[in-house]
């Protein structure tokens, strides 16, 4: 099946820059609702997309922040907007916790916390996160509880 105006491809057809064969390895899918494939294979899209970075690398950087910023706003607004410990709004104070902990080992695993944002949203913001202020999550990390938490 053939995405917008015709422009996708199938496998066993061209790359348009290389003319290499679209195969299951080097062809990119397109995102639905479209289907097929791309024109381009992935390291003619790479190639492609390097040369878009350089010649413009402040349009990428902007274009990087303003996804990040969403994604950490959709995650805060769906986690309260709040520290749960001590009751901090400030966006920039406010951190994705683990609450049973083990997120030093996630993070690992993980290649930012933007990959951590977009996991989270994936699962439909699950209650094994939380959101605390930086100071709250170090203390609990340091020293296994806040000073705001009673004793």
């Amino acid at each position: 099946m053939k995405g917008i105006k015709g422009t996708s491809k199938t496998y066993g057809e061209k790359c348009a820059m290389c003319k290499e064969e679209l195969t299951e390895v080097n062809a990119v899918h397109r995102h639905l609702p479209r289907l097929g494939l791309l024109s381009y294979c992935r390291p003619c899209l790479n190639k492609r997309e390097q040369g878009r970075k350089e010649s413009h690398p402040g349009e990428h950087r902007e274009a990087s922040k303003r996804n990040r910023d969403r994604l950490k706003a959709v995650v805060l607004n769906a986690y309260g907007g709040r520290c749960e410990c001590c009751g901090e709004t400030t966006p920039e104070f406010l951190a994705l916790d683990h609450r049973n902990g083990g997120g030093s080992k996630h993070r690992q695993m993980l290649r930012s916390p933007t990959e951590l944002r977009r996991l989270v949203i994936k699962q439909g913001f699950p209650m094994e996160y939380r959101l605390l202020c930086h100071n709250c999550n170090g203390a609990i990390a340091w020293f296994g509880r806040c000073s705001h938490q009673d004793s």
